[in-house]
């Protein structure tokens, strides 16, 4: 019995290790692994997260393969029968924290009160081998369900339901439209722990686990490739996927933003001024119309939103809004460069989205050269 149970393990070291090299090897994009920015500290920082959550799940699924092993086994192998199941209802439930927590950060403090359970759940599975609140194993090595199970199965749906609220979170932060992983990666866990709470015989919920986990870090690599790592706003490919989904019968607004003269921004005052000037005029942009439609950065200095819910007057709302946020900003800081805006929207059923974004173009060239022209008269 020992030697297949080291077998087993030794398998299942190997299939975790061969997993967690595909999963960080496609982490990132091939341009990031090499070259890391300041700005990819925080998607570096989730990484580990994803990897303190591997070693919970390996951690557990010995503790799972002990337990199925020695289930019955001669009164010696108690001991090892005990601690086995301690460390599986302790942890297991902590693992969808962990992934929340990945993805979505630890600052959320509301959300964080779902980890309540959890730990309390973490107290009394360590204390159950000497008082059988959580579970129980008898003199002849058999578990049982202890007199309090349900804390644990409270626990574990508090942690779902902590890790669907920050997934969600972060996928309307970052105007995220694939919610279809997260389906499947519910789906997985939800069948898996239900089975095998009704039936405790069958043991799928960590075969379901380790499938969510990765639809799970699937899911959080290509929200990682959506998103312009500097400004938080959606990046140029998501802006060019976003395009080829609007239908012809779609009525949309699309609006063009460019950073006047940021080259000698660059110049003058050095490419991390730049950055923050960047940064500031996104937040901005995403103040004002996150709501309305998708934000998107298409270049060094240009940006875009794409809305099918502004109309005429309340576009002109939203316009006349921005640019009053963009003089807060720079009478803060002068130094801060203007931004030329032009927008076009479709009132019937559009024929060409592209015909509506160079029509949004030209008419933020000639917003540019309107105030140039006015900026010469003053002076």
């Amino acid at each position: 019995m020992s030697i297949t149970l080291i077998n087993m393990q030794k398998r299942g070291f190997y299939a975790v290790n061969v997993l967690f090299r595909i999963m960080c090897r496609y982490s990132c994009p091939p341009d990031s692994r090499t070259n890391y920015k300041k700005s990819d500290t925080v998607s570096l920082s989730n990484t580990r997260l994803f990897k303190y959550a591997i070693c919970t799940i390996i951690v557990v699924m010995i503790s799972e393969i002990i337990t199925v092993f020695l289930e019955g086994a001669p009164a010696i192998y108690f001991i090892p029968h005990v601690i086995g199941n301690a460390l599986g209802f302790a942890l297991s439930p902590l693992i969808p924290i962990q992934l929340g927590c990945a993805i979505g950060g630890c600052r959320n403090k509301k959300l964080l009160l779902f980890a309540a359970p959890v730990f309390l759940n973490m107290l009394l599975s360590i204390l159950s081998p000497f008082f059988p609140i959580i579970f129980r194993v008898t003199d002849t090595n058999e578990y049982m369900r202890g007199s309090a199970f349900i804390i644990y199965v409270i626990a574990y749906i508090a942690a779902l339901i902590c890790l669907l609220l920050q997934s969600l979170n972060v996928a309307r932060k970052y105007q995220n439209d694939n919610r279809s992983i997260l389906g499947m990666l519910f789906g997985f866990v939800v069948f898996g722990t239900i089975t095998q709470v009704i039936s405790p015989e069958i043991h799928t919920s960590w075969l379901c686990i380790s499938f969510a986990l990765v639809l799970y870090f699937m899911y959080y690599c290509d929200l990682q490739h959506q998103i312009d790592a500097l400004t938080g706003l959606l990046n140029r490919s998501s802006y060019n996927k976003y395009l080829s989904r609007i239908k012809e019968s779609d009525q949309v607004c699309v609006i063009i933003f460019d950073v006047d003269n940021f080259k000698n921004i660059n110049d003058c005052y050095g490419h991390p001024f730049g950055d923050y000037c960047l940064t500031s005029i996104a937040a901005c942009i995403r103040k004002v119309f996150f709501k309305a439609g998708h934000c998107f950065r298409i270049g060094g200095d240009e940006f875009c939103v794409i809305s099918n819910k502004l109309r005429k007057g309340s576009l002109e709302k939203a316009y006349r809004r921005f640019l009053r946020e963009i003089e807060i900003l720079r009478s803060k800081d002068s130094r801060i460069p203007v931004v030329s805006i032009g927008y076009a929207f479709s009132e019937k059923p559009l024929n060409d989205i592209s015909s509506i974004v160079f029509e949004a173009d030209q008419n933020m060239y000639h917003f540019k050269r309107q105030r140039k022209e006015k900026q010469k008269m003053i002076s």
